[in-house]
């Protein structure tokens, strides 16, 4: 965190599939841009708290588990404009179209510049962390298993 923009690295986490694989076919593909593959969960909290921003481009998800994650450590978040999302997060991320490499642009570049309004979604991303606990989960996903049962 705190770097210039001419220090930000773009750091892919995450386990190899072979979705990606025409996408990240050198994994040296320019000393800005470091692909990790698979990271143990002590690498991932600390890349994630030291972090400038969390970005999660994503087309589908159940959850966004990275995106409470980020929250917990005051990690600022781009992420997809998609309907989960805003369910589950409402405006505290920054909202970007994942099919557009010019909006992802655009979004990594807001929430860089803006740090006083990332103060503020930064406040709310913790407090919504707050609102989730394991029980809570259990207790939703048996409110949902119980409606799908029912019909």
């Amino acid at each position: 965190k705190n770097k210039t923009n001419h220090d930000i690295q773009l750091v892919i986490a995450g386990a190899e599939k072979p979705i990606f694989k025409h996408e990240i076919n050198d994994k040296n593909i320019s000393n800005d841009i470091h692909y990790l593959g698979y990271i143990s969960d002590s690498l991932k909290w600390s890349l994630i708290n030291d972090a400038e921003l969390l970005l999660l481009p994503s087309f589908m998800e159940g959850f966004g588990l990275p995106i409470i994650e980020a929250f917990m450590v005051g990690t600022p978040v781009v992420a997809s404009d998609i309907p989960v999302f805003h369910e589950l997060f409402a405006n505290i991320p920054q909202y970007v179209k994942p099919e557009s490499s010019d909006d992802i642009a655009a979004g990594i570049e807001a929430v860089l510049n803006r740090s006083a309004l990332n103060h503020y979604k930064i406040e709310d991303g913790i407090k919504l962390c707050d609102s989730y606990s394991w029980p809570d989960v259990t207790d939703e996903y048996l409110r949902l298993l119980n409606r799908i049962v029912k019909h």
